[in-house]
């Protein structure tokens, strides 16, 4: 309630607390909030990220600079320039070589450019700065299948399943990967989990053919 009353926005919150990992508690924290600007916690003359790990100063002029180069970069992003978006992601992160989500979003943006080896490499760099970002471990995981490396994709959506158990669209894509591999009990297995999280989709009903299909190729397996 604090950073919103002085001004910012829910998207400055969560870029704040999501790049900061885990946090115990915010309500113990003296926290500093511009407009628009990243929130940190305040000890005495010096900042932190919100999970304590402390800063260098940046200069205030920089740190205007990252804001306005960050929302430069969405506005390219939404605009399909994705080429330039990319660049600008990349100069957010000389400024603040911390953010995750300029590292994720960049990754993104190369991914769309076509330059899928970039990509990856980017949202590598992403999970390095941010262990637990659930959606960096899912695109890293599509990147690897469209290079046919199955294993890796297979472990990336594995991890993002384990950060978050409720993540359909890592379930269902491993599902996939497993029917691919051939694995039908696995795919079932993930299938149904699927139907868990979701039974009324288009992919909900995908899920439940798969499961049919399965079931029957099983069940001529175990006859045989």
């Amino acid at each position: 309630a604090g950073p919103i009353a002085g001004g910012a926005t829910w998207d400055t919150i969560a870029r704040s607390v999501h790049r900061s990992g885990p946090v115990a508690s915010l309500t113990a924290l003296s926290l500093q909030a511009d407009r628009n600007e990243t929130i940190y916690a305040r000890l005495g003359e010096k900042l932190s990220e919100l999970d304590g790990q402390g800063l260098l100063p940046l200069d205030r002029a920089e740190d205007n600079e990252l804001e306005e180069l960050f929302e430069q970069a969405e506005d390219a992003e939404e605009e399909g320039r994705y080429a330039e978006a990319a660049a600008r992601y990349e100069r957010c992160i000389a400024i603040d070589p911390h953010d995750a989500i300029a590292a994720f979003n960049r990754g993104n943006c190369l991914q769309k450019a076509g330059r899928t080896e970039d990509a990856r490499v980017a949202q590598m760099g992403a999970i390095k700065r941010d262990p637990k970002f659930v959606e960096a471990w899912f695109n890293l995981a599509g990147l690897e299948r469209e290079q046919g490396k199955a294993e890796a994709a297979r472990r990336h959506f594995q991890k993002a399943i384990a950060l978050d158990g409720a993540y359909a669209d890592a379930v269902f894509n491993l599902a996939n990967l497993e029917y691919e591999a051939g694995d039908l009990a696995a795919a079932r297995k993930w299938w149904s989990r699927y139907l868990e999280l979701d039974s009324t989709s288009d992919w909900a009903k995908t899920a439940m053919r798969g499961i049919q299909y399965a079931d029957l190729h099983l069940t001529r397996k175990t006859a045989s």
